[in-house]
């Protein structure tokens, strides 16, 4: 798999799609979420800008492999349509990558994900209902899992309510095709949903994995505890590719989910140092303490 970055900018028109739960926190903090690509050295080499470390996936046209077609299986789905030109104009910029650079590529016709993506120096964009200009969603009552319906009813009502027209689909073939005259009432969200439970995304709420990290880059050495101890030998005792690898890996893992404050409180500690980078943090370890 190669990587390409082609041209600069955002499109004037944007897609980005979701799911039921994460539709609902979307709408109802206002603000889309972006993945830091801190835990994928891949990922890293398409930052736009040493400081931009986090990254917001779209794709520049609704056909875009990463969201369509939509299979009937996917139920809950929802897609967004955004105004590029606002984001530019707010300060975002962006650069279209390409995951599947080789158009002699068999399956390349399959995959071209089109995406355009938005980078940040933060974690969230804010005032999200400013950029949506449509907000499209499949969802059929039959099969759906408990707690759906209202997570979709919640984050339309949202959506509604800050003046973003919102369309439903019960057919999977009217959503590919975004044909408005085929949505349905979305009074079918007032259902609970049936037969498959919720899922629940896996947290491990007492292990703190950035702790020792933390102390190792503020506090004082003889203040620091003996688990940040025992870190700073297994840093210096390695090389410092693999301990960056390391703290890479547990970057990873908190991405997303429950536990993902716990990584953006530990970026915002980098960023006030100045370290956009696991590199840039073991190296800055290493320094501080040279033994």
């Amino acid at each position: 798999m190669r990587i390409q970055q082609i041209l600069e900018g955002i499109s004037q028109i944007v897609f980005h799609s979701t799911r039921g739960a994460e539709f609902k926190k979307i709408m109802t903090d206002d603000q889309f979420q972006l993945t830091p690509d801190l835990g994928s050295s891949l990922e890293r080499g398409f930052r736009q800008g040493a400081k931009k470390l986090y990254y917001f996936s779209t794709s520049r046209s609704r056909t875009g492999a990463y969201h369509y077609p939509t299979k009937e299986m996917s139920n809950g789905t929802v897609l967004f349509k955004l105004d590029g030109r606002k984001l530019m104009a707010a300060g975002y910029s962006g650069a279209p990558i390409d995951y599947w650079a080789d158009p002699e590529m068999p399956t390349y016709a399959d995959n071209d994900e089109m995406e355009d993506r938005i980078y940040s120096t933060k974690p969230v964009i804010s005032n999200a209902a400013n950029f949506i200009t449509e907000i499209h969603i499949y969802y059929n009552p039959a099969g759906a899992r408990a707690g759906l319906a209202g997570s979709l009813r919640a984050g339309a009502i949202a959506a509604l309510a800050a003046g973003i027209p919102v369309y439903v689909y019960d057919n999977v073939a009217a959503y590919n095709s975004l044909n408005t005259a085929k949505s349905t009432d979305a009074n079918i969200l007032a259902g609970a949903g049936t037969t498959q439970p919720a899922g629940k995304i896996f947290d491990n709420p007492s292990k703190q994995p950035f702790d020792e990290y933390t102390e190792l880059l503020f506090a004082p050495r003889p203040n620091i505890s003996r688990s940040a101890q025992m870190l700073l030998m297994d840093i210096q005792s390695r090389d410092p590719k693999y301990a960056a690898n390391t703290l890479d890996n547990i970057m990873l893992q908190y991405r997303r989910g429950e536990n993902r404050p716990r990584l953006d409180r530990f970026v915002k500690r980098m960023q006030s140092k100045n370290l956009h980078t696991p590199e840039a943090v073991i190296d800055y370890i290493l320094k501080r303490f040279k033994r």
